[in-house]
């Protein structure tokens, strides 16, 4: 199983091009620091290292996604025997894993969100082998690992703290006083203090960047969703023929007496769904928590089946996993061409959702966003190339986010084009060069709003593209001369952290 979905992500991962994110993150890999406006670093050194050793090729740059997915199907199967089950419960943990839509669209682009997953997972075997063990038997080396694990979580991702979060209410499920009383366990959680430090010193350093950032989010970029639509969510993404295999291992994680000792995670994954609706949280960053909850399910499933007459229901699940997953797959990996997803969309009558406020395309975002970035970037060279050589040495290349920006870096070296740069989030951070351009190429803004900052601005072309998001389908490309503030000033007033 693991096998197969790693040689699916190869067969298509460079079906559609780079994904907007994964510019990003590789312009952040040029700036390796100990923070970024919108994610913490661990991510992106990462990344770093995987360019150094693969190159950063579409293929290249989504190998380690890849081996995230065939990670976290490989320890479903082993949670499932962890908690009793046999080769049926290893089978449908790992099978309903590796066809969750929302996971197979996560582990095939590079992101934060992969790694996420791998942490996460990672959490709850080496605390479940400590809860079962005895946590005043295990050795100490057990406890100073969590302690890692959970601070590279952090470093990684700041919604691990939805997992700590979790797993304090569950304490009282756990065996509390005596995991209370282990040294141990206060250096575990000491280590992951030192371990996130130096972030948390950086976002003080930056005037508190992220906090911004999340403010902003909620605020202005994440759809509203009430609790059932969070849910509901998650259900889809999940794929919903496996909905009732991770309701049973819910349901038995918090009820069955032979999972008993179990039943933190069941409390801590109920506490994080109320987290997550509570923060206004996208849907998507809860499918970690859902690791555990397909192990546990397979195995009262198994347990069910265990009679000679209901064995029946074993075979139905897998049929029922396998065709659910097939049935979904093209929506969440590109399979097919965009107009063959188009046609496939409209026949089964399921239409794209979008966890954030901006319009969708016909594709969703994480497909949509794959487009058009060459185009983009070979219509500013153009551009470029037809100003005189005094502006082409003085051009400062300006992309309104960070998708647009990525793009110019990335594909406009081969280009000859300069180093663009955008007030978007981390962009803004690393500033602009030169200092004082004579000639300003932006990049999807309009004339009317730049006639407030420069003298002379000039529509010079306008790019369409299919499949794309809405606000990247009719990008205008302005020229524009004689700023009429200083630059650091209009710098500050463009900045956009969301």
């Amino acid at each position: 199983m693991a096998a197969g979905q790693l040689v699916l992500h190869l067969l298509t991962n460079g079906r559609y091009g780079i994904f907007r994110d994964e510019l990003y993150y590789l312009a952040c890999a040029n700036h390796l620091g100990w923070g970024y406006v919108d994610h913490p670093p661990l991510s992106i050194a990462v990344l770093a290292l995987s360019r150094a050793l693969f190159g950063d090729g579409v293929h290249a740059i989504r190998i380690v996604p890849a081996l995230a997915g065939v990670f976290l199907i490989l320890a479903a199967a082993r949670f499932a025997r962890r908690l009793g089950g046999g080769g049926f419960a290893e089978l449908a943990a790992a099978l309903a894993l590796a066809l969750a839509p929302g996971i197979l669209a996560n582990t095939g682009f590079y992101s934060m969100n992969a790694l996420d997953l791998v942490l996460w997972a990672s959490i709850y075997l080496l605390l479940d082998r400590i809860v079962v063990a005895g946590p005043e038997r295990v050795p100490t080396r057990w406890w100073l690992t969590l302690g890692v694990l959970v601070g590279l979580g952090v470093m990684n991702k700041l919604s691990v703290l939805a997992l700590c979060v979790g797993l304090a209410v569950s304490l009282p499920f756990l065996p509390f006083l005596r995991i209370l009383r282990r040294r141990a366990l206060w250096a575990a959680l000491g280590l992951a203090g030192v371990i996130v430090l130096p972030h948390l010193l950086w976002q003080i350093q930056n005037d508190w960047p992220t906090r911004e950032f999340i403010e902003n989010a909620q605020r202005y970029k994440i759809a509203d969703i009430n609790a059932l639509g969070f849910l509901g969510q998650n259900v889809l993404d999940m794929q919903p023929s496996s909905a009732l295999l991770w309701l049973g291992g819910l349901v038995g994680l918090l009820v069955w007496p032979k999972l008993r000792e179990r039943r933190w995670i069941g409390v801590s994954f109920v506490a994080i769904v109320i987290f997550f609706v509570l923060q206004k949280s996208k849907p998507y960053y809860l499918y970690p928590a859902f690791f555990p909850l397909f192990a546990a399910g397979a195995v009262v499933w198994e347990r069910l089946s265990v009679r000679r007459r209901w064995r029946w229901i074993r075979p139905l699940w897998i049929v029922s996993l396998l065709s659910g997953g097939t049935f979904a797959a093209p929506m969440a990996i590109p399979v097919l061409s965009p107009a063959g997803l188009v046609a496939y969309q409209a026949r089964i009558g399921l239409a794209p959702k979008n966890a954030e406020r901006a319009e969708l395309a016909e594709l969703s975002q994480h497909l949509a966003d794959r487009f058009g970035w060459r185009e983009l970037t070979e219509a500013v060279a153009q551009v470029y190339r037809q100003l005189p050589p005094e502006e082409q040495a003085s051009c400062l290349i300006v992309g309104r986010n960070y998708g647009e920006a990525g793009a110019l870096l990335y594909y406009g070296r081969a280009l000859g084009l300069p180093p663009a740069v955008s007030q978007h989030n981390s962009f803004y951070l690393w500033g602009y060069t030169p200092p004082d351009p004579k000639v300003v190429i932006l990049v999807n803004q309009e004339v009317s709003d730049l006639q407030t900052v420069f003298e002379d601005v000039r529509e010079v072309t306008r790019v369409t593209f299919p499949y794309t998001m809405p606000f990247e389908r009719d990008v205008p490309i302005c020229v524009c001369r004689g700023i009429k503030i200083p630059l650091a000033e209009a710098w500050r007033m463009g900045k956009e952290y969301i």
